[in-house]
């Protein structure tokens, strides 16, 4: 969060002022760190339970083939969870217009 070093020195309302913003700007940055948190949350209850099954002549092979199988799968996992957050962190922004409009209820 942005610090204003010199604010003893403003007048009461620019003081005010400041506080107003920062209260808002705290409150929209908690608003993106609450998705982030929900998106974790999701990721870890969809990696549980991932398998993969490969068929190879060795066992050996066959580890090798579902290990990477198995890479693979949770790969996508991720990779769709972190494209959802994006998504969801954008649509956020441009519903607060970037926190311009946190308190306005038709808008959230």
């Amino acid at each position: 969060m942005p610090n204003w070093v010199e604010s003893g020195q403003a007048s009461p309302e620019d003081q005010a002022a400041w506080s107003t913003s920062m209260a808002g700007l705290k409150e929209h940055e908690q608003g993106h760190a609450d998705i982030n948190r929900e998106q974790a949350q999701k990721l870890d209850t969809a990696l549980p339970g991932t398998s993969a099954t490969a068929g190879a002549p060795t066992s050996t092979e066959a580890y090798k083939k579902a290990g990477t199988q198995l890479t693979q799968k949770l790969n996508q996992k991720v990779k769709g969870n972190a494209a959802e957050n994006s998504t969801r962190q954008q649509q956020y922004d441009k519903r607060t217009d970037h926190g311009r409009k946190q308190h306005d209820p038709k808008e959230n």
